[in-house]
């Protein structure tokens, strides 16, 4: 450089211009909800601050401590290959600065910032270290101690509900018959038998409402008389050591309810809410006895998972229910499922048990099971079911039809003794194959058509007779279902 710019220079030292590149850190907090407290149970609320790490070593920044979870996003020097920056560019227009307002304006700017500092700090060392680790970046577990009349969801509701959930036990001797399945062979031999499930307490009289298959081992599967050896009892989770002796109202196979009752007023009854109100998401808590009374009174919570999913049972019955991922094992049959505010929504029903399914659990909905109790109730049955008086041996295919040279159809294994088809002329052993001039090959399809019709209605049936290989045609009258 010549003397002569050196000295030109040399008079405006402060007339470079430079450049400088700034380090920015850009740092974003959200308040934490306040967590409710009128639970009684003891929760646990942990944060986790993401600790993120970068090729370059940057100054401490202090920072106000929250109680939250940290986002931050940095701003590289160019050093780096995807490196971001802030640049700014500092001009020097040749004005002289007056040092002594600048440094006046600079210890008044420190000043404030000091005390605004402090208090900052000193809030955040009274209100927010406290609940705070530091050193791991998390936040302690917090214990939320509730008063004594304060208590948690699942328990406001078990608290409310369990004391109507009851156990129902049937006892039944099996009497000694032959399998009278002409293509089978075998015996039952006698022994008494006892199967359990649960109850909801419909009202204070002491109706209860369980599940039909409960029960169903009470009674003769063709032509539908209880056993006289069949005994039901009911407890109470107060005391489980009291039994109290049921007589059975009523029930209905179609949607699996059965009416109870026993003795007694002043029972403790459970709140049926509207299950027409319950949406996919919503809490759902079970209550019940899986495995029995020895695990009377279990709580468990899930979701309402779906609504109105429809069902195959393996009885061949076609249901409209609510799903759940509540856990409902054995036992739990017949008991309820509750909404947060502790009203039955549903009765707990049947689980999918299967290789490769979990939390698929089905309840029937609560209205219709007001319904069908009102009904019962009222009438000692569901009024307005057809009823034909027969009971097919669903066992009877089409191979077996084949291998003896028989027409496909239904195996009549049982009449109703002076029922609609008794009195038409149809006989056991009979096989159905048409029903109204339609062909006859499943027991489904043959139950959708029946609920078409009404009592009174007449129908004409085609079957085949073997004993003197003849095929026939006859009226049936349909009459009132009653169980």
């Amino acid at each position: 450089m010549s003397e002569e710019l050196k000295d030109k220079t040399n008079e405006n030292p402060e007339s470079e211009s430079y450049s400088e590149n700034e380090f920015i850190v850009d740092e974003d907090y959200s308040n934490q909800d306040d967590i409710p407290n009128e639970y009684q149970d003891e929760i646990i609320v942990e944060s986790y601050d993401t600790n993120l790490q970068n090729d370059y070593e940057q100054p401490a920044v202090q920072q106000p401590v929250e109680q939250q979870t940290t986002q931050a996003q940095y701003y590289y020097n160019p050093t780096g290959e995807a490196g971001q920056y802030y640049r700014e560019k500092y001009e020097n227009n040749g004005h002289k600065k007056s040092h002594g307002k600048t440094f006046t304006k600079m210890l008044f700017v420190a000043l404030a910032g000091a005390i605004i500092g402090g208090m900052i700090f000193a809030s955040a060392f009274l209100f927010v270290l406290p609940k705070l680790n530091i050193g791991s970046g998390q936040l302690n577990p917090v214990t939320i101690n509730t008063n004594s009349g304060d208590i948690s969801l699942v328990s406001a509701v078990a608290k409310k509900t369990s004391p109507s959930i009851v156990g129902v036990k049937l006892t039944v001797i099996a009497a000694n018959t032959i399998d009278t399945f002409p293509f089978a062979y075998g015996n039952q031999q006698a022994q008494q038998q006892q199967f359990e499930g649960s109850g909801i307490v419909y009202n204070s009289d002491g109706y209860i409402v369980t599940n039909n298959h409960v029960i169903a081992n009470a009674y003769n599967s063709n032509n539908g008389t209880m056993d006289s050896s069949a005994k039901i009892e009911v407890y109470f989770p107060s005391d489980v050591n009291k039994s109290y002796s049921a007589t059975v109202v009523g029930r209905d196979e179609k949607t699996d309810l059965a009416i109870l009752k026993i003795d007694g007023k002043g029972f403790p009854t459970a709140e049926f809410g509207n299950s027409d109100n319950a949406q996919v998401g919503d809490i759902a808590i079970a209550i019940g006895n899986p495995g029995g009374m020895e695990l009377v009174g279990s709580v468990s919570m899930g979701v309402i998972s779906g609504l109105n999913r429809t069902i195959k049972t393996d009885d061949n019955k076609t249901m409209t229910l609510i799903q759940t991922d509540a856990a409902i094992n054995s036992g739990n049959s017949g008991g309820a499922l509750c909404n947060v505010k502790g009203e039955v929504i549903g009765v707990n029903v049947l689980k999918i048990a299967a290789t490769g399914y979990e939390g698929l659990g089905f309840s029937i909905p609560s209205n219709t099971v007001k319904a069908i109790a009102d009904n019962i109730i009222k009438n000692g049955y569901v009024t307005g079911r057809p009823l034909i008086g027969v009971s097919f041996d669903t066992r009877f295919t089409a191979d077996i039809a084949k291998q003896n040279s028989l027409p496909e159809g239904l195996y009549v294994a049982d009449v109703t003794l002076m029922g609609p088809a008794d009195k038409a002329g149809l006989k056991k052993g009979d096989i159905v194959t048409k029903f109204n001039g339609n062909a006859v090959t499943k027991y489904d399809d043959l139950v959708t058509d029946i609920a078409q019709y009404k009592p009174g209605d007449t129908v004409k049936i085609e079957y085949y007779r073997e004993s003197d290989k003849s095929t026939k045609t006859i009226d049936i009258t349909f009459g009132e279902s009653k169980s």
